[in-house]
């Protein structure tokens, strides 16, 4: 049976529409070092400082690849609402520290305390409940909000705040907390003995106002105490104390006691817990009314805050960042023009918030579709390849979150999962070698992937001699043909992408293998220098690694010289 106050929305989200929320363990599996391959690690640093949060919802997000349109296009829409009204972010934001502590007091509350600690507890749980409430319907209720997911946020909080428990809560909380907290100081009367030494004691009146402690002089001299002040005739003393954290709560203990003071610290707390136990009663007709909703919103908040943010930067700093177009699935697309690697990018800001990147990050375009999904890369070494690389699985993720994403713009289908496949350091307690390793971790992904995975490979089967590596990573393309997944596979070997072209003849797919470069420019002096823009073509020569080489004196006629200048 609905409890009053225990109304439809407590089960809101700003993350996932009603009835989309998946199952408990259905969490999407990152097989092996696949998050940090594609740079998801490094990202999830990045939106954990960006929000100022740490919590298992901001990697559940980020990580989970969404792959309903439905909830892709929810999420985009509120965070769209967010990035278009400063002011809403700027509420959210001061909002939030109160939610923070009102999760604290939710997360601590089967601690068993005494009764008369749990009246208190209580006491402060409501009032902040009450504060978030009226607070976030504060910062929504001008805006002019457009998302599902704010617009029904807005209409839970009004429903709480017009719910009759909250408004009787509303009036009742301050007597009750001017009632509680009322207890200031007591008065306690102690007999002496004939050599002055207290010897028995008892309590005489409890106040609402504090003591404060007065030189004996100024008393004498006819001071008056303060309004809301009692005095005595000397210093106030105070035992040691220290301090309990419940919940992130500073819980104040007493380290000692004097044994004439206990039994009369004793009487108190059956004094006040008979104060406190008609309180007690009253606040149990509001057991419904608590902070679990907000608790729960709270991580949410923070995750569209720090996307926020991360966004803003990039725009700041001159890079493009658009809301991508959703695309159904079975299209297995990805349209972006002037993608880049978001990653990159924040490390420059990182190190220079005020660089300007397009001068610095070089952007691409990425086309995945029925005129190419396997992309075979090559180029020289730090030409860009795993940049570009990782670009489009961080885009994937980024777009699956519900994110705006690198580019100018952008039209994606979501993938079910992302596959890498890259180099591992030689480990000496392999039985099957390092070649046995990549044949396993390669085999798996074929165990698993469908068509409508993205599948990351990079230099992959290069721990054999050249015959047979290219001899199986044809193997591997023609089976990426056959599967249909997206892929993308960096290699050295220009004889693949050289039969790119007969082997999308020779195999059926619906995945057609292009070659891409990574191109490189060539100085008057024939220096090779990167440029780390891709486009379509075959590769040129041996990769420039002979004048590559010569640049860095491994050439025979530089190592030559270098053994001559040494007298060898």
């Amino acid at each position: 049976m609905t409890q009053p106050g225990d109304l439809l929305p407590r089960d809101h989200s700003l993350l996932w529409p009603s009835e989309t929320r998946p199952l408990q363990g259905q969490k999407r599996h990152w097989p092996g070092n696949s998050i940090r391959d594609t740079g998801l690690a490094e990202l999830l640093q990045h939106l954990q400082r960006a929000s100022g949060a740490s919590s298992a919802v901001l990697s559940e997000a980020l990580l989970d690849l969404c792959t309903d349109p439905s909830v892709i296009f929810y999420r985009q829409e509120v965070l769209e609402d967010v990035l278009k009204n400063p002011s809403l972010a700027q509420g959210f934001q001061e909002v939030i520290p109160h939610i923070t502590t009102l999760t604290d007091y939710v997360a601590s509350r089967e601690r068993r305390l005494t009764p008369l600690h749990e009246v208190s507890w209580r006491l402060g749980e409501l009032e902040l409940y009450l504060q978030c409430v009226e607070s976030l319907l504060g910062v929504l209720q001008h805006q002019p909000l457009k998302s599902a997911g704010l617009q029904g946020l807005k209409a839970v909080l009004q429903s709480l705040q017009e719910d009759p428990q909250f408004q009787s809560l509303k009036q009742e909380l301050p007597e009750m907390q001017s009632r509680f907290g009322g207890l200031a100081s007591i008065s306690i009367g102690v007999n002496l003995d004939a050599q002055l030494k207290p010897e028995e004691a008892t309590l005489l009146a409890v106040h609402g106002e504090r003591f404060r402690g007065v030189p004996i002089l100024k008393r004498l001299f006819g001071s008056k105490p303060r309004p809301g002040q009692l005095e005595g005739i000397g210093p106030l003393h105070a035992l040691p104390y220290k301090e309990d954290l419940i919940g992130g709560v500073a819980i104040q203990r007493h380290e000692r006691q004097d044994n004439l003071l206990s039994p009369l610290f004793a009487d108190l707390t059956r004094i006040l817990g008979d104060v406190a136990q008609p309180i007690s009663k009253a606040l149990g007709k509001y057991l419904s009314l608590n902070g679990k909703f907000l608790s729960r919103l709270e991580p949410e908040l923070h995750f569209y805050l720090g996307a926020a943010r991360i966004i803003q930067q990039l725009k700041q700093a001159g890079m493009p960042m658009c809301r991508p177009s959703i695309r159904p699935m079975q299209e297995r697309v990805c349209h972006i023009e002037q993608n880049f690697n978001v990653t990159l990018a924040l490390r420059h800001l990182n190190r220079d918030a005020q660089e300007h990147l397009p001068e610095t990050v070089i952007t691409n375009r990425v086309q995945f579709d029925e005129t190419g999904r396997i992309f075979l890369i090559t180029g020289p070494n730090r030409g860009g390849k795993t940049t570009y690389t990782q670009a489009v699985s961080l885009t994937q993720a980024m777009f699956q979150a519900g994110w705006y994403v690198p580019g100018v713009s952008a039209s994606i289908s979501p993938v079910d999962a992302i596959y890498t496949h890259y180099p591992m350091e030689e480990r000496p307690d392999l039985e099957t070698g390092r070649f046995g390793e990549e044949a396993s971790r390669l085999g798996e992904i074929f165990q698993k992937a469908t068509p409508y995975s993205l599948i990351l490979l990079n230099e992959s089967l290069t721990s054999t001699n050249l015959s047979e590596s290219l001899l199986l990573a044809e193997d591997v393309v023609k089976g990426l043909r056959m599967l249909g997944a997206r892929a993308i596979f960096n290699t050295h070997l220009h004889e693949l992408a050289h039969k790119a072209q007969p082997i999308n003849q020779s195999v059926e797919g619906t995945a057609d293998v292009v070659s891409l470069i990574a191109e490189v420019q060539v100085a008057d002096s024939g220096e090779v220098q990167p440029t780390y823009h891709l486009r379509p073509g075959l590769p040129q020569g041996i990769s420039y690694a002979r004048r590559i080489a010569d640049q860095h004196g491994i050439s025979l006629h530089k190592i030559e010289e270098a053994l001559k200048k040494r007298g060898l």
